[in-house]
């Protein structure tokens, strides 16, 4: 069993110390073909890390991690997952075990440990002692041994399509970050127009409210009217005409008041409900949008893993399913094949992303 088997790393975890990210400054992290994350703590055989997107148990991830002027790409699994709610935003802290011990996360001890971490250090430990068995030798191993020499002759078209598919991660990987940069200003604007129109809903009611006053006080002064006219009829009978034309020209602006309150209660209406369906088209997008990025990184895990396999054989490694290395030095002309994808295992993309 080599020193960087999986099952090996969880069995000896406890020699492998957590350390908070606080130790390495310069340390950076991001979801491979996604957004950054904040690192918590590492170790060499795992990470803890915080994500403003939602992270699923069990599903493979590949990382991007940047410490001082080196780059390094990680695999590993999301063991576990705690959602909190802080800054009325929903934060996922998330155990990753990785498949590959990272030698760049030994740092010397500490003089002491705090409870919290030699908790976690313990969780992580027994986590990853349960889902990491020893691996048993099958026939699976021993034909995928035997077909080491057929994969031999195919290493010239592996290569191009090894070529291929490093241009589709890349593409992928443009993709997912426009699309990211594009539901950012579409929530922008999203909140703009939610402001607009709350504004607007304000000052329909303080309308409203004034149209309301005016009414109240042109039937008061109705009602004054009609009773001074009823007790000087027989004095004021030459002033009866101008009174009566000026009540119908007072029914008349009341009957108009009432038909623009009325149209305007109705386009609030109708502004309140166009409101509604843009929110509620919005949720739906960012919720479809969300589930196929979990699937992506799902896939991105599964072809990472089916290429350190090919990789593993090509090299002519026993251990069919240990990690391969970050970095090989290739000679001029030569190319890395990966495997062969089924294609049935691929996600489709959410019909909400397609429309």
């Amino acid at each position: 069993m080599s020193d960087t088997d999986p099952t090996r790393a969880a069995v000896t975890w406890r020699r492998f110390p957590r350390h908070p990210a606080t130790r390495l400054p310069s340390l950076r992290a991001s979801i491979l073909a996604g957004p950054d994350v904040q690192v918590i703590n590492v170790a060499r055989g795992g990470m803890l890390v915080e994500s403003d997107v939602r992270l699923t148990p069990g599903v493979g991830l590949c990382l991007n991690v940047t410490l001082g002027d080196q780059v390094y790409q990680i695999a590993g699994r999301v063991s576990r997952v705690d959602a909190s709610l802080a800054d009325s935003r929903v934060k996922y802290r998330a155990g990753i075990a990785l498949d590959q011990e990272m030698a760049i996360f030994d740092l010397p001890s500490l003089p002491e440990t705090s409870p919290a971490d030699a908790e976690a250090d313990r969780a992580l430990d027994t986590e990853l002692q349960e889902r990491l068995q020893p691996p048993v030798e099958s026939e699976t191993a021993v034909a995928l041994r035997a077909e080491l020499n057929e994969l031999r002759l195919e290493v010239q078209q592996q290569r191009d399509a090894g070529a291929a598919l490093r241009q589709a991660v890349d593409s992928g990987e443009a993709a997912r970050r426009q699309l990211i940069d594009a539901q950012a200003v579409e929530r922008t604007r999203w909140a703009e127009e939610r402001t607009l129109l709350q504004e607007r809903a304000r000052e329909n009611e303080e309308q409203a409210a004034t149209l309301a006053r005016k009414i109240r006080s042109v039937v008061e002064a109705q009602r004054d009217q009609a009773g001074q006219h009823a007790l000087e009829k027989s004095r004021l009978e030459a002033e009866a005409n101008e009174a009566t034309q000026q009540l119908t020209e007072l029914r008349a602006v009341h009957a108009s008041l009432l038909a623009t309150i009325s149209q305007r209660l109705e386009a609030f209406e109708r502004e309140r409900a166009e409101w509604q369906a843009e929110r509620q088209r919005a949720t739906t997008e960012i919720d479809a949008a969300e589930s196929w990025s979990s699937e992506q990184q799902d896939l991105l895990y599964r072809i990472r893993q089916q290429m350190a396999t090919v990789f593993s054989l090509l090299d002519g490694s026993p251990h069919l399913l240990g990690p391969r290395p970050v970095t090989r030095e290739l000679s001029a002309g030569q190319a890395v094949a990966p495997p062969p994808i089924d294609a049935d295992a691929l996600p489709s993309e959410p019909a909400a992303m397609a429309s």
